[in-house]
């Protein structure tokens, strides 16, 4: 009976052993996870995470080097129940600002649609209590910005973080939450949406917008000319042709309609915000940089979505066609550093062609153009001078080539 009894006691009983060996049987991460409550699931989309516990990101030097990588951990449950609650308290944010816009937004001059929106009639009337909740919005989505930075990877002192880092899954779904709200309502900050959707219609017309502004073009019944901001009204356009030929499409497929070619300028914004995260994380892996880190300070920064999602700025084209040309520009010069001349060649080429079109949405875009170029001629082998010069004439020959075929293509220029 006695040893009955002392193997009873020693099936409940902890036992002694090499440390960790039983401790970490008692404490089974997955299943944390598995039973993850329904407001953190969906917060923080744990079911994309990937299984590995030990490690999801790994990061080298800025040499590109592997030889001295170091593991960023996953987050543990705990800290992924605080950012779910980061990411509904930004949500709640894009909410009121989205809802706030419909009454502090930059609304048309004439015939206003977004009354019909739900909600619109009331908060239309109520000015004070719609910018309040544009702002309260507004400090919602930063708060919860800055106080995420740690999940990203972001240390704020010397050395590396050691808090983990979220999957990039919930980057995105942390994004498309932040600006679903806003996607579907009215422009926020400013009337430039209605320049632009002025000066497609101008361009679907035929006439030439670089010769008058949008009232003298239109006139003043024009519904579209009434809502261009009057700095804009009698200017010519200060656009490129690649702004003006998607301007004009969406201007040929809405039929001049202002909800539909608000929200049609939206998606493209997003279309190039997408392009601006995938350019991101390319160069911050190039560069030995924590992806997560780059997207957090480049895409989900409330001034991308304020501004380019917002606002519907056209940077968001520009930004999205440089961005990408870099990342084609240096890969390149990579292929040219390994003598596969050819791919670099195209590679450079392509880079050339949407740089100069980023330049033909604004001035600025040409910018890159010296950028790449520099690092095309440092991997050219001839003397310092020569290198330069070859690379300086490829990029204006693309530049020229480029200009030829976008104002051929489009019409405009």
């Amino acid at each position: 009976r006695r040893v009955a009894w002392w193997n009873h006691f020693r099936t409940i009983f902890p036992r002694f052993g090499k440390a960790g060996s039983r401790s970490a049987l008692l404490h089974n991460p997955d299943a944390e996870y598995r039973h993850a409550s329904l407001l953190v699931t969906t917060a923080t989309g744990v079911d994309l995470i990937s299984p590995n516990r030990d490690g999801s990101v790994r990061v080298s030097g800025p040499d590109r080097s592997r030889s001295n990588p170091y593991q960023l951990p996953t987050l543990t449950f705990s800290k992924l129940r605080r950012f779910a609650f980061l990411r509904w308290l930004g949500t709640l944010g894009a909410l009121l600002l989205g809802f706030g816009g419909l009454g502090a937004g930059a609304m048309p001059v004439m015939n206003n649609p977004y009354e019909d929106f739900p909600g619109g009639a009331l908060i239309t009337r109520m000015l004070q209590t719609s910018t309040a909740l544009c702002f309260i919005g507004i400090g919602l989505i930063v708060v919860a910005w800055l106080v995420m930075a740690p999940f990203t990877g972001v240390t704020l002192r010397h050395g590396r973080p050691h808090t983990g880092v979220l999957s990039m899954s919930m980057i995105r779904r942390t994004f498309v939450a932040w600006t679903l709200p806003i996607v579907v309502g009215a422009p926020l900050f400013t009337q430039d949406i209605y320049s632009y959707l002025a000066n497609g219609s101008i361009v679907v017309q035929g006439l030439d917008p670089y010769s008058a502004g949008p009232i003298d073009l239109l006139g003043t019944v024009n519904l579209l000319a009434r809502s261009v901001p009057l700095i804009w009204a009698h200017s010519p356009s200060p656009y490129g042709p690649v702004a003006l030929g998607a301007a004009a499409a969406i201007s040929w497929v809405t039929n001049d309609s202002v909800v539909a070619g608000v929200f049609a300028h939206r998606l493209l914004a997003l279309g190039c915000v997408a392009l601006i995260g995938w350019a991101v994380v390319q160069l911050a892996r190039r560069c030995g940089v924590i992806p997560q880190a780059a997207v957090w300070l480049g895409v989900l920064n409330p001034l991308t979505i304020l501004h380019l999602v917002g606002g519907i700025h056209n940077e968001a084209i520009l930004l999205g066609l440089l961005l990408v040309g870099v990342k084609l520009g240096l890969r390149g010069a990579d292929r040219v550093r390994l003598d596969l001349v050819g791919q670099g060649v195209w590679l450079i080429a392509a880079s050339g062609f949407l740089m100069s079109c980023a330049g033909m949405v604004k001035v600025t875009g040409f910018v890159g153009l010296g950028f790449t170029g520099m690092a095309v001629a440092r991997v050219i082998r001839q003397p310092r001078l020569v290198a330069i010069g070859l690379a300086v004439a490829a990029q204006v020959l693309v530049l020229v080539l480029s200009v030829v075929v976008v104002t051929w293509v489009t019409g405009i220029g």
